[in-house]
């Protein structure tokens, strides 16, 4: 087996522009609105330093950070539902089907459509029934007028409709990730679990679930990165 030596300027002249790069569009503008919060400014006249005042009524005086951070970490809850249903779907599209990288591909199409276009999309779903919105079209034409809502503006229904959103977009990343951890699996510990009386979903629960914890793992970081993110903007 040969081992490609390099050396650690090569690899320093590789790293280092991404490096600077993501510094750049990362570090850099956390370093700046952590500075501009401690100034009073309204973005045009003389700034001035006061210290952790902004911070201080932030904390306890704005009405709108708290739920804010609330609704954030529902959205982190209510997006990792899908991590077990998709390892549910990856288990049956492996034993089931003989090719199911089609139709995991197709599921996931919705990953690689634009965020535009999916806000588009869903407005239309969702819009009132004066504007042609198709769930409310659906609702009524099956005589369901009382289903119909308002969708995106009534605040007990519109966070849902949102996490619902999410759900439907990423639901085949985590389901490609979870099918290619399934793949993996050497059929030779199936055939072993059988003889030894262990088929189907008892196979999964001492083979399939124990050899994916890593990459149940992975997916969890990667959910809690997210919201973590989007804490630290809202904060700043």
């Amino acid at each position: 087996m040969k081992v490609l030596k390099v050396s650690a300027r090569t690899i320093a002249v590789f790293v280092l522009p991404c490096l600077l790069l993501y510094v750049c569009l990362v570090f850099v503008p956390i370093i700046v609105s952590v500075y501009t919060g401690l100034l009073k400014w309204d973005g045009l006249t003389a700034s001035t330093f006061i210290g952790l005042g902004n911070f201080k009524d932030m904390f306890f005086n704005d009405p709108v950070f708290w739920p804010s951070v609330r609704r954030t970490l529902l959205y982190a809850v209510a997006s990792m539902i899908e991590i077990p249903l998709c390892l549910f779907m990856a288990i049956l599209l492996n034993r089931y089907l003989r090719r199911g990288n089609t139709l995991v591909s197709i599921y996931f199409t919705p990953v690689i459509l634009s965020v535009v276009i999916i806000g588009q999309l869903w407005k239309t779903v969702y819009n009132p029934t004066s504007m042609g919105g198709m769930l409310n079209g659906v609702l009524v034409s099956l005589g369901l007028d009382s289903w119909t809502h308002n969708w995106l503006t009534e605040p007990k229904i519109a966070m849902f409709a949102l996490y619902f959103v999410s759900l439907w977009q990423y639901f085949g990343y985590h389901l490609l990730i979870q099918y290619t951890g399934v793949q993996n699996i050497p059929d030779e510990l199936y055939e072993a679990a059988k003889i030894d009386g262990a088929d189907g979903f008892k196979a999964d629960r001492y083979i399939t679930l124990p050899l994916i914890v890593p990459i149940f793992k992975y997916q969890l970081y990667l959910h809690l990165s997210v919201p973590c993110r989007h804490l630290i903007w809202l904060w700043l």
